[in-house]
């Protein structure tokens, strides 16, 4: 308890990260072109994950899914898990230091469940999870920079706009989604009813 009480912690650094400080802390410098140790740091993450999903993505999906069927197959399941876990792990504590457990959170969550609005097939659904983190980093990163001069503010942080755009564009998803947003889903039910009232009639 002693110990603890000397212990700083930054409630900015921890919830919302640094990343407008990463291209400061410089790893290396290759042809001219300085590069910070995140992205080293993350680019290799990002590689050893992809590889892992190219070569393991049946086994991921099957063990993810159907633990007791993967194992009829041959398949490790538990092995499978605790593999998914680790990646989940390494990401996770990987990209703390640089962009803080808010953005950390909200990109582990709300990009997968955009897509899982927008398709049922897994890969489908990868494919567009990573194209919805891409937009909300850079929707999130302009809206730093522009939509705090609207309220009179110099600037906001960069990783808690990028959660918002992530927010924003799960929540216009939620509403539009062709099969499962709300929007199309209370058409489905007045039709639903329209039709079971004129059946009725008839």
């Amino acid at each position: 308890m002693r110990a603890a009480d000397h212990v700083d912690l930054d409630p900015g650094c921890v919830l919302y990260g640094a990343i407008e400080l990463t291209p400061l802390d410089i790893a290396m410098t290759l042809g001219g072109l300085a590069i910070p140790r995140a992205a080293i740091v993350l680019a290799t993450v990002l590689l050893i994950n992809t590889v892992i999903i190219i070569a393991f993505f049946k086994e991921l999906r099957i063990s993810a899914f159907d633990p007791a069927l993967a194992t009829t197959m041959g398949i490790n399941a538990t092995f499978m898990h605790y593999l998914l876990m680790a990646m989940v792990a390494v990401t996770t504590v990987a990209s703390f230091e640089a962009v803080g457990s808010i953005i950390v959170i909200a990109m582990l969550i709300v990009p997968a469940a955009t897509a899982y609005l927008l398709t049922d097939r897994l890969s489908v659904m990868l494919v567009i999870s990573v194209v919805v983190a891409i937009l909300s980093s850079a929707l999130g990163h302009l809206g730093a920079l522009t939509v705090p001069r609207l309220f009179g503010f110099e600037s906001t942080n960069t990783s808690g706009m990028m959660a918002a755009a992530t927010g924003l564009l799960f929540g216009i998803t939620w509403l539009l989604s062709p099969r499962y947003g709300l929007l199309s889903r209370w058409l489905h039910r007045k039709n639903r009813h329209r039709d079971t009232a004129t059946l009725a009639g008839t």
